[in-house]
């Protein structure tokens, strides 16, 4: 699925964290497995604290829903810990799990990916995800853009 999104960061986060509020919304491309089957959209609450040796760690919470109805939407919890590769600059990696929360379909995801900061205001990455109570999987790639 294509998303397109922003992300806002909000002022007054009690350091060491740094937090946002973000909106996305996922075009369907025709696929199966884990595809949103329909354009939905959602509101996520982002909280990210740097920690020692260049790592960190992410926690997303948020809630989707379909832009056509006809569903009680979607509760979503992320939790991404993120690493430097030794020896490679602007380019860190990371791990985690993406839980999505619906009535009758819950989907527990692991996810990996490498991410490449192109100066500061560019982001490129690419993952992957796996779903062992379904067996469906995906790969992704993504750009970021920061607008000052």
């Amino acid at each position: 699925d294509l998303g397109i999104g922003a992300k806002v960061a909000l002022r007054g986060a009690a350091a060491p964290w740094k937090a946002a509020v973000g909106g996305t919304v996922t075009l369907p491309t025709g696929s199966t497995g884990p595809s949103a089957e329909d354009p939905t959209a959602s509101l996520v609450l982002i909280a990210e604290r740097a920690l020692p040796r260049g790592t960190g760690i992410a926690f997303n919470v948020g809630y989707g829903r379909r832009l056509a109805g006809g569903d009680d939407g979607t509760l979503s919890l992320l939790v991404t810990p993120t690493f430097p590769i030794p020896g490679v600059d602007g380019v860190g990696g990371y791990v985690g799990y993406a839980g999505a929360f619906r009535e009758g379909r819950d989907a527990h995801v692991v996810e990996w990916g490498v991410a490449w900061t192109d100066g500061p205001d560019l982001q490129w990455d690419v993952n992957a995800g796996y779903d062992p109570r379904s067996n469906d999987w995906f790969l992704g790639a993504g750009v970021a853009v920061r607008r000052r």
